[in-house]
């Protein structure tokens, strides 16, 4: 009776160990797929806001005395992306634009030459200043 109820707690035991490494590598797939879209939308998104810069400076490129106070909403691929202002910062002109996909948030802050419409410098912020 003994060796039999040895047998039936080993199975259990078997049994178990092994619900448990299954469980914990469905998990870490879970996991590793939920990464890889978030490291996907995050591109989508840092390359909406650019686009949205690449507007900026075609607006600079006509008018170098451009100001921007009040945001502005552009569609690229029927995605929205804002230009959130463009303003004066010295010599050059600083352009901050936001990309919002799937709550995957990109703010870019760049600095412009006004002259040669070439990128100075460029951050990405926590928040929209």
């Amino acid at each position: 009776m003994k060796d039999g109820f040895v047998a039936l707690i080993s199975v259990l035991l078997i049994a178990t160990i092994l619900l448990l490494i299954v469980s914990t590598l469905n998990f870490t797939g879970y996991v590793a797929r939920v990464s890889v879209l978030d490291s996907e939308l995050k591109e989508m998104s840092q390359s909406l806001a650019e686009g949205c810069l690449n507007i900026g400076i075609i607006k600079l490129a006509g008018n170098s005395n451009l100001t921007l106070t009040t945001p502005e909403t552009h569609s690229i691929n029927n995605y929205p992306c804002q230009i959130i202002s463009i303003q004066a910062n010295g010599y050059y002109k600083t352009i901050v634009t936001q990309a919002i996909v799937n709550d995957i948030y990109t703010n870019l802050k760049t600095d412009i030459d006004p002259t040669s419409l070439k990128v100075v410098s460029q951050i990405e912020l926590a928040t929209t200043p």
